[in-house]
C-alpha cells in the first residue's frame, strides 16, 4: 500500500463520537439486510484491529506520538483531547520482608486453589469430589461457555 493510500484509507474512518456510531450503525444495518456477508465482515474487522494494534503498540510509533506533544500536557485536535500520562507504573514491594512473605503464601493459596478446580473440573458419580470443609461429595460442577468464531490471519 502506497503512502497515498494509506493516509486516503484513514481518513475514510469515523473520527468523531457520532461518526462511530453511525458508522456502527450502518455496519450492522448492512449485515442484517445480507449486502454485507457475515464472514467477510469479521475478517475485515480483525484485520483492522490487529493493524491498529500492531501500530499502536510500535515503540517507535508512540515515542513519535509523544514527540508530537511538543512537552504539552494536554493537547486537543482532531475532534480529540490528548493527555500525556504516566501508565504501567511498577512498585518495588519486594524489598518488604512482610510483603515477601504474604506474597509466598498467596502463592501457595493460589496453587491450592488451582488444585481443587483441577479436581472439581473432573468430579463425576465415578469419581467424586470430596469437599474437605462440608465433607460433601461434589459430583460436577457448572459450566458455562460462550460460542465465537476463531478467525485466523493468513
Amino acid at each position: 500500500m502506497e503512502d497515498m493510500s494509506v493516509i486516503s484509507a484513514m481518513k475514510l474512518m469515523p473520527t468523531k463520537k457520532q461518526e462511530i456510531k453511525t458508522f456502527h450503525s450502518l455496519v450492522k444495518q448492512a449485515l442484517m439486510e445480507g449486502r454485507i456477508m457475515p464472514l467477510e465482515l469479521l475478517s475485515n474487522l480483525k484485520t483492522i484491529e490487529k493493524t491498529v494494534k500492531d501500530i499502536l503498540s510500535d515503540n517507535d510509533i508512540s515515542d513519535e506520538f509523544i514527540r508530537s506533544m511538543q512537552s504539552a500536557k494536554r493537547h486537543e485536535a482532531y475532534g480529540c483531547l490528548f493527555e500525556e500520562v504516566e501508565t504501567g507504573v511498577k512498585y518495588g514491594y519486594d524489598v518488604s520482608s512482610d510483603w515477601n512473605e504474604v506474597n509466598e503464601e498467596i502463592k501457595l493459596l493460589e496453587e491450592k486453589r488451582k488444585a481443587i478446580e483441577s479436581r472439581l473440573k473432573t468430579a463425576s458419580v465415578k469419581c467424586p469430589y470430596l469437599d474437605t470443609t462440608t465433607g460433601e461429595a461434589i459430583l460436577g460442577i457448572g459450566k458455562s461457555s460462550k460460542t465465537t468464531i476463531k478467525l485466523t490471519l493468513k
